[in-house]
């Protein structure tokens, strides 16, 4: 003890050093010199004039508050209404960049942010709903100016805003004093422009990725009113994706098969009613029986494999989906699941049409089609389909929206089956009607809620009779 005394006495504690101080330069801020009398000078001239206090020193700098312009403050709200609605795969994410250069597209930018302030907040009344109704008529009236002046008429700025105009009405739909089908006008407007733009040879981003989000246009309203397609002719059909994200090549290659599709298969649809209701020249056949071969050719395998690889299959925990199965797909992105969502639903109309005309067509001409082949790929179509739902489900409307078509052609293809993965058709269809009703309410003339009616319009998408809510729906256009 006495050693460690002896010990703890002997040391000292090191010598505190104080910290080093940074050397300040004083810097004139009228001569950016270190060294000069512009402060004397400053405070000998002020000392000379009456009724002012005397200076000492520079004064101290003053900090500005700079408010964001308005197409900033726009901007943000566009950005935060993108990603509220889950629409950063489609066009909508393109328009943000062009706030502040166009006045159209600005306003119908702040008719749309306003629309989803009122589709948040779930009133159906109150100021909410006034001033997104407003923002709407002002961005009507500048767009008619902009639609009737040749100069602009067919620019970007216009097509972008129309099509504006048209998701805000798909958002703003329910509220009492619109109207559903208002969108349709407009869905027109957009195919005047684009088929008004075929003499060009150059398709701006933009302009492809409203191209890509336009199957309804492209498809729906044409089936619906029995004609082809008025995008066959121009650039349409070879149009590339836009790059709103960087897509994978067998995405990219999946969505051109399903635009390919969307856009030809309506002819398709068209000349095989025409056998249906007593057509029966071998030419026509004939014809119908090649379109047929070469839609059913268009799609790529080798992209959906490779697709389906980065697909994750996990255990479907939803008591409601319990006939499908235990399994689910659990897809990357919602641009991976539309990707694969329309290139299924689309393929699976030309099997369907394949399906009819195989008892309507003389067998001669069906023996360059290949018939086991066509029957797997339908069953394996369906399956991923129904698998789908549980995803679509969780993304929300929009998701919702491209699953209900699907569904649709599913319920076609099932009216050919007693029977499918040991379920009855009729546990298949009361197990599809109600997921098929939460995307139409609203889009239809009154509520659509029995089998006939679906029988109706599934059975119009296989060449059938021009009747039921589709139909009468898009013809109020």
């Amino acid at each position: 003890m006495q050693m460690c005394r002896d010990l703890s006495r002997g040391i000292t504690k090191p010598p505190t050093r104080r910290p080093m101080q940074a050397s300040i330069t004083k810097l004139c801020l009228v001569c950016f010199e270190t060294k000069c009398d512009c402060g004397q000078k400053r405070r000998k001239a002020a000392q000379k004039t009456k009724g002012l206090p005397k200076l000492r020193g520079l004064p101290s700098p003053t900090t500005l508050q700079i408010t964001p312009s308005t197409p900033h403050r726009l901007r943000k709200q566009l950005v935060y209404c993108i990603e509220e609605l889950r629409l950063r795969w489609s066009w909508v994410a393109l328009i943000p960049a062009r706030i502040g250069v166009n006045a159209t597209v600005d306003a119908a930018a702040l008719s749309l942010c306003q629309a989803h302030q009122y589709h948040a907040l779930g009133r159906f009344h109150g100021p909410s709903l006034d001033l997104a109704l407003r923002s709407y008529s002002r961005t009507l009236n500048m767009l008619r100016k902009a639609v009737a002046t040749p100069s602009t008429a067919l620019l970007d700025s216009t097509l972008a805003s129309v099509a504006l105009v048209a998701k805000f009405e798909t958002i703003i739909k329910h509220c009492p004093g619109t109207k559903a089908e208002n969108v349709f006008s407009h869905w027109t407007g957009i195919e005047a422009i684009l088929c008004a733009r075929t003499g060009r040879q150059h398709c701006s981003e933009l302009t492809r990725s409203i191209i890509y989000n336009m199957y309804d246009c492209m498809f729906g309203v044409p089936v619906s009113l029995g004609r082809p397609s008025p995008f066959e002719g121009g650039p349409c059909p070879d149009v590339k994706p836009a790059a709103v994200e960087i897509l994978p090549q067998d995405n990219q290659m999946l969505q051109q098969s399903s635009l390919y599709i969307s856009i030809f298969s309506p002819r398709l649809i068209q000349y095989t009613r025409q056998i249906r209701e007593g057509k029966t020249d071998p030419e026509h056949m004939k014809h119908t029986v090649e379109l047929l071969n070469h839609l059913l050719q268009a799609r790529n395998d080798e992209a959906e494999s490779s697709l389906l690889h980065r697909v994750r299959v996990i255990k479907n925990e939803d008591s409601d989906d319990s006939i499908t199965g235990p399994f689910a797909f659990d897809f990357d992105s919602l641009i991976q699941y539309r990707a694969a969502i329309l290139y299924w639903s689309f393929h699976l109309v030309v099997i369907n049409v394949y399906v009819v005309l195989s008892s309507l067509v003389p067998a001669d001409l069906l023996e360059q089609l290949p018939g086991a082949d066509v029957i797997r790929h339908q069953t394996r179509w369906m399956v991923n389909l129904i698998m789908s739902w549980a995803y679509a489900r969780r993304q929300g409307s929009f998701a919702q929206t491209d699953a209900a078509q699907g569904s649709l052609v599913l319920w076609q293809a099932l009216k050919e089956r007693e029977s499918f993965k040991g379920k009855s058709k009729e546990a298949w269809r009361r197990w599809l009607l109600p997921k098929m009703m939460l995307p139409l309410t609203g889009w239809t003339s009154g509520k659509v809620e029995r089998v006939e009616e679906m029988d109706v319009a599934s059975e119009m998408l296989a060449g059938g009779p021009l009747e039921g809510f589709m139909r009468s729906t898009a013809v109020k256009q």
